[in-house]
C-alpha cells in the first residue's frame, strides 16, 4: 500500500511540474502574435459577403463592443477548480492503460502524431491549445470543421471512426483540465475561427467561463442543436453554475460517453433555421447515376405528390449518359436542385452531400429510377405526426425497366429497433422517412454498397422505425450500372454487409463477421416471411 501511495505522490509531483512548464505554451504566452485580439472584449458578429467563409460556414467578422466584466464566484474560482484538479488527476492515472492502447492503434492505423492539437476559444476568449486523439488522416485540413469538408468520411481513419463514435477522442482534454485551460463541465470550446458561435455565446455571457469537456448543451442534444440554441444553453449553464448543475451534467455525460456520436461528426450544429414553411418541408434525397431514361418519370412522380411542401435534391455522380439534358427542363421549379460530384464517387458520397444540403424537417429518399404513388408523402407524414413517430417506412412493390409490375410486394416488421435493425435491413430505401429535427444530420462512411442501410443503422440509434402498412412506392429492378441495382451473388452481398459493419460502424473484424452472418440468415427469413406475391398489373 505504501508503495502505491509513493507512486501516486511521485506521479502527482511530476504532473504538477509538467503543468507548470506546459501551461504558458498552451495559451501561446511564447507566441504573442497568436494572441486573440478580442480577448477580454465583448463582441458582435457583422456579416460581410466579401470575406472568406469562417468556421461556422458564414461570411463576416467580429467587432469589439465593450469589455468583459465577469467576476468569478467563490465556487467557480476555488471549489470547481479543486474538483477539476482531483477528477482530472484521477482520470489521467486510471485511464493511462486506455491512453496507451489507443495511442498504439492510432499509430498503426495511420503513422503520425497520436495527439492532435487545435487552437480553441478559452475563458474570456483566450486562445489555448486543445488536445485530442488524432482521428483523421495526416492529409486532412487542420482548422476546418469536419462538416465543411467535401466528403469528410474520406479523411477519418478506422481507429478514428471508433474513437469518435464512442467519444474517446476527447480523453486527452483531461490534461487540458488538469493544467487549467478547461473544466470538466462547461461550454464546449469553439474553434478560433467560429466567429458566429463566439458572438452568440457573448449574448449569454457564456464566454466568461472556462470551456468544458461536456456541458448543458451536450446533454440536451449534442451537436445537432442550432448554434443559437446551443449558445443559449451554454448561457443558462453559466447563469446556474454551481454544484447541483455540475453534478447533473457530469452524470448525464457519462451516459453520452460510449454512445454513438456519428450523427454529426465534427459539426458545429448549424442546422438551417426553419420558418413556418420549412418546419414541415420534406427534403427528398435523390442520388443519380446513368438514369437518364428513368429520372424524368421519377421527377414527375414527385411533382405529382398531393403534399407539395418539398425540395428535391438530385446529386449526379458524373453520369456518362444524357442525365443533364433530362433534368434541365425541370430546374425552373425552384423546389428542385441539381448538384454534381466532381468525380464518380458512389452513392454514399452523393447521399452525404444531399443530406448536408437538406433544409427540411423531414427527410425522404427516392433514387433516380424509382417511383412513388401520389399520396406517399402526405400519408407518411400524417402517419408519423398522428403517432408521434420520428422514423418510418412503407411497403413497396417491384417493377421492371418498362414500369411493369413484377408481382412482388415487400413488407416488414411493425417496429424495428436497434437489435432487429442489426439482424437485417427490412426497409426499402425509397420508402424511408425520418424527422431530421429529432435525428440530426446523418453522414456515413464512403462505402459503395449498403450505404442506405448504414444510414438506417445510425438513425435507429435515435428512434425506432415503424411500418406504415400500405404499398406507396415502386422499386425498379435493374441490372448493373445504376444506383439501385441489387447484388444477386450471395458472396457479394456478404462482402458488402461486412464492409458496412466494419467500415461504416467501426465494428471489429469478429463483430462485423458475426453481424454479416446474422444478416445472411435473416435475409433468407425475410424472403420467406415478408415477400408477398401480388397480381401483375
Amino acid at each position: 500500500m505504501m508503495i502505491i501511495l509513493w507512486i501516486i505522490l511521485v506521479a502527482a509531483i511530476f504532473m504538477v511540474l509538467m503543468a507548470v512548464i506546459k501551461k504558458p505554451g498552451s495559451v501561446y504566452k511564447d507566441k504573442p502574435e497568436e494572441k486573440n485580439p478580442m480577448e477580454g472584449k465583448k463582441v458582435q458578429f457583422i456579416e460581410d459577403e466579401s470575406e472568406d467563409v469562417n468556421g461556422d460556414g458564414v461570411r463576416g467578422h467580429l467587432v469589439a463592443i465593450g469589455n468583459s466584466n465577469h467576476s468569478p464566484s467563490f465556487y467557480e474560482k476555488y471549489v470547481k477548480r479543486c474538483f477539476d484538479v482531483l477528477i482530472s488527476f484521477c482520470g489521467l492515472i486510471i485511464l493511462s492503460p486506455i491512453f496507451l492502447i489507443l495511442s498504439l492503434w492510432i499509430v498503426i492505423d495511420d503513422p503520425g502524431p497520436v495527439i492532435f492539437t487545435q487552437k480553441r476559444i478559452g475563458q474570456n476568449k483566450q486562445y489555448f491549445k486543445l488536445h485530442k486523439f488524432r482521428s483523421m488522416k495526416m492529409t486532412a485540413p487542420h482548422d476546418k470543421p469536419t462538416h465543411m469538408l467535401e466528403n469528410p468520411e474520406q479523411y477519418i481513419t478506422k481507429a478514428g471512426r471508433f474513437i469518435r463514435a464512442h467519444s474517446l477522442d476527447e480523453l486527452p482534454q483531461i490534461w487540458d483540465i488538469f493544467i487549467g485551460n478547461m473544466s470538466v463541465i462547461g461550454p464546449r470550446p469553439g474553434l478560433w475561427n467560429q466567429d458566429l458561435l463566439t458572438a452568440e455565446r457573448d449574448k449569454w455571457e457564456a464566454n466568461d467561463i472556462k470551456p468544458g469537456l461536456s456541458g448543458l448543451a451536450q446533454i440536451n442534444g449534442r451537436d445537432e442543436l442550432e448554434i443559437s440554441v446551443k449558445a443559449k444553453l451554454d448561457g443558462e449553464y453559466k447563469k446556474q453554475q454551481g454544484i447541483k448543475i455540475d453534478i447533473k451534467c457530469f452524470f448525464r455525460s457519462i451516459g453520452v460517453l460510449g454512445g454513438d456520436k456519428s450523427v454529426m461528426e465534427g459539426s458545429t450544429g448549424k442546422i438551417h433555421e426553419m420558418d413556418e414553411r420549412t418546419d414541415e418541408l420534406v427534403s427528398i434525397i435523390t442520388p443519380s447515376y446513368n438514369t437518364a431514361n428513368f429520372i424524368v418519370e421519377t421527377i414527375r412522380c414527385v411533382l405529382d405528390q398531393t403534399y407539395t411542401n418539398w425540395e428535391m435534391i438530385i446529386v449526379d455522380d458524373c453520369s456518362a449518359d444524357h442525365t443533364d439534358e433530362a433534368v434541365k427542363p425541370f430546374l425552373s421549379d425552384t423546389r428542385i436542385r441539381y448538384l454534381k460530384n466532381e468525380k464518380n464517387s458512389g452513392a454514399a458520397v452523393s447521399r452525404n452531400k444531399a443530406l448536408r444540403e437538406a433544409k427540411g424537417k423531414w427527410v425522404a429518399f427516392l433514387d433516380s429510377d424509382d417511383l412513388w404513388k401520389p399520396e406517399k408523402l402526405e400519408k407518411q407524414i400524417n402517419f408519423m405526426k398522428e403517432h408521434g413517430y420520428h422514423f418510418s417506412y412503407t411497403k413497396y412493390s417491384e417493377i421492371d425497366d418498362m414500369g411493369n409490375s413484377l408481382g412482388t410486394l415487400w413488407t416488414g416488421p411493425q417496429k424495428i429497433g436497434k437489435i432487429r435493425m442489426a439482424m437485417f435491413n427490412h426497409m426499402g430505401c425509397l420508402t424511408v422517412m425520418y424527422d431530421r429535427g429529432h435525428v440530426g444530420i446523418i453522414q456515413v462512411a464512403d462505402i459503395r454498397k449498403r450505404n442506405d442501410y448504414a444510414i438506417w443503422v445510425k438513425v435507429v440509434k435515435k428512434c425506432p422505425a415503424y411500418l406504415l402498412d400500405e404499398n406507396l412506392a415502386a422499386y425498379r429492378v435493374r441490372g448493373s450500372g445504376s444506383i439501385t441495382n441489387r447484388q444477386k451473388n450471395p458472396l457479394g452481398r456478404m462482402k458488402f454487409n461486412y464492409e458496412m459493419w466494419y467500415v461504416s460502424e467501426g465494428k471489429g473484424k469478429a463483430a462485423a463477421g458475426f453481424l454479416t452472418g446474422i444478416n445472411t440468415v435473416f435475409g433468407i427469413i425475410k424472403k420467406i416471411r415478408y415477400r408477398k406475391n401480388i397480381s401483375r398489373v
